[in-house]
């Protein structure tokens, strides 16, 4: 959440019918999203790019919490 947060733009994101603020602790609580879980992010606004870029590798890196697979140090 902090790093969308230092983006100036609107961070959505989306898990099937639902759409949730991205920048919202609340709200990406109560979203249920689990390991395996397909989102699609969106932002809209100045930043909107770079924002999607960062919190996809974020994601993609298990937000820096899951050890690496194999083959990736």
């Amino acid at each position: 959440m902090k790093l969308a947060e230092s983006f100036p733009c609107r961070v959505e994101i989306i898990k099937g019918n639902e759409t949730i603020n991205g920048k919202s602790i609340l709200d990406l609580l109560t979203l249920g999203a689990g390991n395996g879980t397909t989102l699609t992010l969106r932002a809209s606004g100045e930043g909107a790019e770079a924002a999607v870029e960062a919190l996809a590798k974020l994601i993609e890196a298990g937000f820096n919490e899951m050890p690496p697979t194999e083959g990736q140090a």
